[in-house]
């Protein structure tokens, strides 16, 4: 019992050493607002917008998981030269509240698309 309980601890602590980039790739599709704000903390900026036509960029790969034009919120963070971008939008039309984790990616800071 007291091996469990050990163990338990050492996970517990090894969570909280998690640098930012292990945090946000272990984020998992479909995770809601709340649960992505305690992992990560408070987005750095907040943007809604589009799934735009054809070109470049980091919003291009929505195309394929929501179509062009569906709606979608854009968490950014910027941390240890890295920027991290995560999309909540859904397929399905639920309101914007029950909106998850579609889509996530993370590029360096200062990169040209």
């Amino acid at each position: 019992m007291k091996q469990i309980a050990l163990l338990t601890t050492c996970f517990a602590l090894c969570a909280c050493n998690q640098t930012f980039e292990q945090k946000f790739d272990a984020l998992e599709l479909k995770l809601m607002r709340d649960v992505v704000k305690a992992e990560l903390g408070a987005a750095d900026k907040v943007s809604q917008g589009f799934v735009p036509k054809p070109g470049m960029g980091p919003t291009q790969a929505l195309r394929s998981i929501l179509g062009e034009a569906a709606a979608f919120e854009q968490w950014h963070y910027t941390r240890d030269d890295n920027n991290y971008l995560i999309f909540f939008s859904t397929r399905s039309g639920a309101r914007k509240e029950d909106w998850h984790v579609v889509h996530k990616t993370k590029y360096p800071v200062g990169a040209v698309f």
